[in-house]
């Protein structure tokens, strides 16, 4: 019969733990983001949006920006979220049309949002407005209107989080 051998039991113990410590230092890349998005960014996102009544309707809300972190960033990065009766929809931003959009072809509508640059430097920044509509792509189309308690808010790639506010008063 055959001899069978192993590995010795203080090769053995020098083998777990250096596979432990490898397998940990990987989980960490992986919770600190590091090796799924290629940055090493963990800012919070401190914003919100604040609706401005006398410019909102149910077809159109009025939103002015407060941001701090960061107080400016590109269109580009910026996501807009509508949440309307626990439906949520994503707006992505359309370089060619300057506009944050869901617009599908073959659609009865679509939301879209605007950023009013008040100043002037091209940028999603705090103390501009964001303008978010609904557009009728289909003359007998009958979207929903906002009502009270319908949001939108944004987030930023790159940062932790969501605005704040945004609830919609109308």
């Amino acid at each position: 019969m055959a001899r069978e051998e192993g590995v010795s039991p203080v090769i053995a113990t020098i083998l777990m733990v250096a596979i432990t410590v490898v397998l940990a230092a990987t989980l960490y890349v992986l919770v600190s983001g590091n090796l799924l998005n290629g940055t090493a960014s963990t800012a919070k996102l401190t914003g919100s949006l604040t609706e401005d009544p006398q410019k909102s309707y149910d077809k159109s809300v009025n939103f002015t920006i407060t941001m701090t972190i960061p107080d400016t960033i590109s269109k580009s990065n910026v996501r807009i979220t509508i949440v309307v009766e626990n439906n949520i929809t994503t707006l992505m931003y359309n370089v060619s049309k300057d506009i944050w959009t869901n617009a599908t072809s073959g659609g009865k509508w679509h939301y879209e949002a605007k950023l009013i640059d008040l100043d002037a430097n091209g940028k999603f920044s705090d103390g501009d407005r964001l303008w978010v509509y609904i557009v009728k792509d289909d003359a007998s189309a009958n979207p929903p209107d906002f009502v009270t308690g319908d949001k939108v808010l944004f987030s930023i790639v790159g940062y932790h989080g969501t605005s704040s506010g945004g609830e919609i008063q109308l």
